[in-house]
């Protein structure tokens, strides 16, 4: 398996204008060597997680196969995500959908005209709204899976949130060959509106 920085030297050298979301994410990766590494705070697997939702724009031939490539070293970790989501032991493709869909939906949410995610983070989220986009990641999931390949569960998870709230990208607008299927799937759930309450706690409507 290839250290990180490796890797990450790479996909500098193949994704010529690379989106600012992913920008630090592959800054902190070409200091990383393997996934059990440390960044400051952060451990090298959410630096990947975060890098791999941030790269949905980055596409081709050398693209799929690197986040193959990082989605199978995420794989060889048996204990699921410690942070966010609280899914347990549950299947690792699910896992890493849910995990990608929540992050989407926190930075593509706005709070007094800003992003979310900048002052809120997954732990912010009321329990029964928590427990509704996991109920709704998992329906998802377990219906469509199997119209993307297993390499794109990350990518999946973010379309997902995006298509189904009719954002300007999602899968219509992806490497899917069932972009069609999937994007009229997504769209099934209705659009969704995070908002954060006055108590600091984020809820849906």
């Amino acid at each position: 398996m290839r250290p990180i920085y490796e890797i990450a030297r790479e996909i500098a050298h193949d994704w010529k204008r690379v989106y600012f979301g992913a920008v630090p994410y592959l800054q902190a990766m070409r200091e990383l060597t393997s996934i059990s590494d440390m960044y400051g705070a952060d451990d090298a697997r959410s630096v990947v997680l975060y890098f791999l939702s941030n790269a949905t724009t980055w596409r081709g031939d050398v693209a799929r196969r690197i986040k193959k490539e990082l989605n199978d070293m995420l794989k060889g970790k048996s204990s699921g995500l410690g942070c966010a989501c609280g899914l347990g032991n549950v299947d690792y493709g699910l896992d890493a959908f849910t995990n990608s869909y929540i992050e989407t939906a926190l930075w593509s949410s706005l709070d007094n005209d800003e992003p979310m995610d900048k002052n809120h983070d997954v732990s912010d989220i009321a329990p029964e709204l928590l427990a509704q986009m996991k109920e709704d990641c998992k329906s998802f999931y377990v219906k469509y899976e199997h119209l993307w390949e297993d390499n794109t569960d990350n990518q999946a998870g973010h379309d997902f949130w995006l298509t189904r709230n009719r954002h300007g990208a999602g899968f219509w607008d992806g490497d899917y060959e069932k972009g069609d299927e999937l994007t009229k799937a997504a769209r099934t759930y209705g659009e969704f509106t995070l908002y954060v309450g006055d108590d600091g706690v984020i809820y849906g409507t």
